[in-house]
């Protein structure tokens, strides 16, 4: 279910990530061109982002 409330159907790939100083394994949603990866990874992090084009992202740990 995405955060419009629709319902789709999508492939699912396994993958690696190089999250801080680990590998981690994850589970990837494959949307037509783009890939979308869930908010777990980002449990226990702040992310910060300018939504503009080119726009600065940080994903800093808490303490």
């Amino acid at each position: 279910m995405l955060a419009d409330g629709s319902v789709r159907t999508y492939d699912i790939f396994a993958a690696e990530v190089a999250w801080g100083s680990t590998w981690r394994a994850v589970l990837v949603s494959a949307v037509g061109n783009e890939s979308l990866l869930g908010m777990r990874l980002l449990a226990g992090h702040k992310l910060l982002v300018e939504v503009v084009r080119g726009g600065l992202v940080e994903i800093l740990p808490l303490p």
